[in-house]
């Protein structure tokens, strides 16, 4: 994909920094796999948002940018008061249900990837498990940490209680104002917990 094609999803607003470099890592590279479970730069056509609703109001406040699992849940900025797409929260929408907010921001993001595993999305929450048994690293998640503290000087994170507060610290900011914003749209509504 080309940083041409992949603009198509921002609807005229410039392709964030952080996104055009990390599209430049994957091309720079020839990542052909992923660097974080799951994760994946995708261009968006807002089909899955447009079964939730289609006005256009919710369709203007959301950029869908990547895909989160390998169900078809996918991250999305929510463009809220104020935001522009370098500091707008970002929410992921599970392909069961639920939607919930999962950073800050692009880098609180690029953190929770680099912990290697994909969400775990339902109407209740979102949680981001390794299971250290288990776990097997994407074939280009090495590649990603070294970048991540290159371009970035962020520290990637490798335990889950970290992954739990950075997303426990952008829902106690943006969750509930964001499950406000989104009841005039949908048609059942999820409790802020």
């Amino acid at each position: 994909m080309t940083l041409k094609e992949y603009s198509q999803n921002f609807m005229g607003f410039p392709v964030p920094a952080i996104l055009v470099d990390l599209l430049a890592f994957q091309i720079d590279n020839a990542i052909n796999d992923y660097y974080s479970e799951s994760f994946e730069l995708i261009i968006d056509d807002k089909y899955e948002l447009k079964t939730l609703s289609k006005e256009p109001v919710f369709l203007d406040q959301l950029v869908p940018f990547a895909q989160a699992d390998s169900h078809g849940s996918f991250y999305a900025f929510w463009l809220g008061k104020g935001q522009d797409l370098n500091t707008a929260p970002i929410v992921v929408f599970g392909s069961e249900g639920g939607y919930h907010v999962v950073s800050n921001n692009l880098l609180s993001l690029l953190r929770l990837l680099s912990l290697d595993v994909e969400p775990m999305v339902d109407e209740d929450g979102v949680y981001y498990d390794k299971d250290e048994e288990n776990y097997e690293p994407s074939p280009y998640s090495r590649k990603f940490r070294k970048w991540l503290r290159e371009y970035y000087f962020l520290s990637p994170i490798s335990t889950n209680f970290v992954a739990e507060q950075l997303v426990e610290e952008a829902q106690d900011l943006y969750q509930e104002l964001f499950l406000l914003w989104m009841a005039p749209f949908v048609k059942k509504t999820y409790s802020y917990n």
